[in-house]
Parts: structure tokens; sequence; C-alpha cells
């Protein structure tokens, strides 16, 4: 699918060798470690935008929300490299690991459908919060030909969003063998003073909700 119109700004990153410091790279937290500049080739305007992106998405058809929805595609090579977009009035940055993409596959940002994400969609979740808001809601898929790519390599997702403001808005991740969102794993994601910092594997759906 291709992107929709709104308020996404794609911003790919292009470095050689050096550590760029972006506008997420104040956080404290421990899992935003330092943020590699793209070494290599970045897909041009286009592609980064999402236009030009055939086909759908390689997303699991039973996530709730879809993630299907395009919000960019790009192209890295075995380097790595970093994507920022904006989505929902939140800064997003993507930090894609060297070797991640061997064979200069597409990494893709996808997003739910508005409010697709409800109490039945979660599990293992404190039954406090089986009422509690998604507020934001993302997808990263490592894209191969249409087909996704499995690598245990993580990824680093950091979300600055000034809906995050409350030290009770946690990230619940999509497990196809619960069939639903469930807590991110300890030490996977934290929320912090609007940052949300979240370790993910391609392929991953996640979404931030907010106890009510």
């Amino acid at each position: 699918m291709r992107a929709r119109d709104g308020d996404e700004e794609t911003r790919p990153s292009i470095g050689r060798g050096r550590a760029r410091r972006g506008w997420l790279c104040t956080s404290t937290v421990v899992l935003a470690a330092g943020m590699a500049g793209m070494a290599g080739m970045v897909a041009g305007p286009a592609a980064a935008a999402g236009v030009g992106y055939g086909g759908m998405p390689p997303v699991p058809t039973a996530v709730p929300g879809g993630f299907r929805d395009v919000v960019t595609a790009v192209g890295v090579t075995r380097a790595g490299g970093t994507v920022a977009v904006r989505l929902a009035g939140a800064r997003v940055r993507l930090t894609i690991p060297s070797g991640a993409a061997p064979r200069g596959e597409q990494i893709v940002v996808t997003r739910a459908r508005d409010a697709a994400i409800g109490p039945r969609d979660l599990a293992r979740v404190p039954a406090r919060d089986r009422s509690a808001r998604t507020i934001f809601a993302c997808g990263v898929v490592l894209d191969r030909g249409g087909a996704p790519v499995v690598d245990r390599r993580f990824l680093v997702l950091r979300i600055l969003s000034r809906r995050f403001r409350r030290a009770a808005d946690y990230v619940v991740v999509y497990s196809e063998r619960a069939h639903a969102f469930v807590p991110a794993p300890r030490g996977h994601a934290r929320v912090v003073d609007g940052n949300a910092v979240i370790r993910l594997r391609a392929g991953t759906q996640v979404a931030v909700i907010a106890r009510s």
C-alpha cells in the first residue's frame, strides 16, 4: 500500500563511520546506547516516502489493527542505518544494526488503523489495565521481495510524543502465540518523560497504552 498523506514526514539519515546525534539521543534510558548513522545507500525520496513500495507489507493477517498501511519504506545496506518519520503526532526514529539487511532489503514502517486495538486484543495485562487507551502503534518489517526477513538482531525504536506523560504508560507487542498484544519483555521497553525506547526484532508490531 502507498503511504497516506497527513502528518508523516520521512527523513532518512546518512553518515559515514561516525555516530550521529539526533533529537532523541538525549534520552537517559540505557537501551538507547548510541545512534549509528547510515553508512551506505538509502533509497531516494520517492521510495523513502513509501511511494513506489508495491504490494502488501508481509504482516500476519491476524494482527489487530492491520498494521498494513505503509508509512515509509527505505532501502538499507548491510551497514545498517537510521530512519526517521513523523507518525500520529510523534517523532519516530528507527536504528537498524549492521548486518540486519545483508542483501539490501527494505525497512518498512507501518501503522495500525485508528482505535483498532481494544481490550479484547490484550493478554497477560492486569485486569485494571484492560480499559487502557492505545496512544501510539506502529509495525516494523524487514522486507525482501515481499517476504519477511527473520533476523535475531535487535533494532532500536525511539518515539518522542507529548502524549507520553505518565510513568504508567507502557509498551505492548503482538504475540503470534497468544494472538494478542502482550507486555514487552522486561528490559526491552521503557517510557520516560515523553520518550519511549523499545528494543525489537524486525517483524514486530508495537503499541503504547496509557492507563485510564
